[in-house]
């Protein structure tokens, strides 16, 4: 009896020792697992911060663009060849920035110029260290900008709608300068267009110009917004206003008025300036148009040059009308109209009869240049990717 007792007691220490050594390595593995999993976690945390400062650096180069920054304006031009050139170095234009404790960025750019506004290239690179200062985890990405400043959108006749649409050959149009669409066009008919052409769609028919279909780089309608414009004012009108002189006499503009409603305006002028319209502009109906005259009352395109931009329509009727002319809606023509200047529009409506059976024509004018300033800079996102390997 006695031996059987002691026989139980060694199995039951062998068991004891079995179930400790299991507890052990079980113990042992969790902490090796959780361990694995706080630098795991650490590790992915420190990936997060830096892309998001990477991110940052993008944000803050595009704030940059379009508040004119001195670096954008100082950054040299290279040639395309150059710019698409992975090899070729990026600009820093933002040196290591301090995002947050051992977070930080930087930014390097490349510009080149292309047929229609400026292409910006951005690397932002955001970097995360440890508490000891070390490298913990970099992110990179890059962004393919265009930008565009208000010349670019009065070099000629730019009709951009939010949709693309296409221009068929029953429009009664003759434009003798470039033509930008969001759209495709069918060329031929009465529809004539005398310059270079780029268009976001196809393109059916010929032109003596350059002939680019399903251009990547047509700009968005830029965004107008009237705080913009009333800041600029050195007017200001609060309702429907009227500028009509007298026949005979001549009307002097500078500077920028601002109506809040809708603005006509119609004669002979002198001066450059830059009106603002929240409404509609409109060039009434057999009021001669808008003719900048000399001093001896002649017309002479030297004379001055008027930007009329409206956040409806604009409407010059049957006139003749020398001005640079921007419209958050459309461009509204009977068919003997007459523009000597550019104009940017999301639309074009072009009222024919048997009287005024057009075309209408949009005569490009380099007088007619827009007022500085006129449109604030806008920008377009080509691509944002991030670049690897990451460590």
């Amino acid at each position: 009896m006695c031996q059987r007792e002691k026989h139980n007691t060694g199995q039951a220490l062998v068991l004891v020792i079995m179930v400790l050594s299991i507890l052990f390595v079980l113990t042992s593995s969790l902490g090796i697992l959780a361990g694995s999993a706080r630098i795991n976690v650490l590790r992915e945390e420190g990936f997060t911060r830096a892309y998001y400062a990477a991110d940052a650096g993008i944000e803050r180069a595009l704030a940059g663009v379009k508040s004119n920054a001195a670096w954008y304006n100082a950054l040299n031009y290279i040639s395309e060849t150059y710019y698409r050139n992975d090899n070729y170095p990026f600009t820093q234009v933002y040196s290591p920035t301090t995002l947050s404790d051992n977070v930080t960025y930087e930014v390097g750019a490349k510009k080149t110029r292309c047929d229609l506004g400026t292409l910006l290239l951005f690397q932002s690179v955001g970097r995360n260290r440890d508490k000891e200062g070390n490298p913990q985890a970099q992110k990179t990405l890059l962004s393919e900008i265009s930008v565009f400043a208000t010349g670019d959108y009065f070099r000629g006749l730019s009709i951009l709608p939010e949709t693309p649409v296409t221009l068929g050959t029953e429009e009664k149009l003759t434009v003798d300068s470039i033509l930008v669409l969001n759209g495709g066009i069918n060329l031929g008919g009465s529809t004539t267009v005398n310059g270079d052409l780029f268009a976001s769609g196809d393109i059916s028919g010929d032109s003596p110009g350059t002939q680019k279909a399903r251009y990547p780089y047509i700009p968005p309608f830029p965004r107008l917004e009237e705080e913009y414009y009333l800041n600029l004012a050195t007017r200001v009108y609060y309702s429907d206003t009227v500028f009509d002189p007298p026949q005979g006499e001549v009307c002097e503009y500078s500077g920028t008025y601002f109506v809040d409603g809708d603005l006509y305006i119609a004669g002979n002028y002198r001066g450059n300036a830059l009106f603002f319209s929240t409404g509609d502009i409109i060039i009434p109906q057999g009021s001669g148009g808008l003719i900048p005259v000399d001093q001896e009352g002649s017309p002479d395109p030297e004379a001055g040059a008027l930007t009329l931009i409206a956040m409806g329509n604009i409407d010059i009727n049957d006139n003749t009308v020398y001005a640079a002319l921007m419209a958050r809606g459309s461009l509204n023509s009977r068919g003997n109209g007459v523009l000597h200047g550019p104009a940017c529009v999301t639309g074009i409506d072009i009222e024919v009869t048997e009287q005024e059976p057009g075309p209408f024509k949009m005569i490009y004018d380099a007088n007619m240049s827009p007022a500085a300033g006129a449109v604030p800079v806008t920008t377009k996102i080509l691509q944002w990717r991030e670049l690897y390997p990451v460590f």
